[in-house]
């Protein structure tokens, strides 16, 4: 069986994952591939990437679900085909709002 190392990577701003609040909303946003949140940290917020092995875990669930945990915030795995901006603009339209 081949096993994959996954990695995903997290916008930090400081020694904390990057927030963003979107409708009332506290999210955290992933990706798998460092060069898709590049260019956009301070849209997020965010000085630094920092990675997070997936390997850690015993499953991509478990790896988001425990980062959910520690920020208590929703995570959000971007598709990395799309950009952060495009992103961030469907989460506002879609997320309803909380007060």
């Amino acid at each position: 069986m081949l096993l994959t190392m996954s990695r995903f990577f997290i916008p930090y701003h400081g020694e904390v994952p990057a927030e963003l609040l979107i409708n009332g909303h506290r999210v955290v946003l992933l990706a798998r591939e460092a060069e898709q949140l590049q260019g956009d940290l301070l849209l997020m917020g965010a000085d630094r990437l920092q990675s997070l092995d997936e390997s850690e875990f015993d499953s991509e669930e478990k790896a988001v679900s425990h980062l959910a945990h520690k920020t208590q915030a929703q995570v959000v795995v971007t598709p990395s085909n799309v950009e952060i901006r495009d992103v961030i603009a469907t989460l506002e339209k879609e997320l309803p709002w909380i007060h």
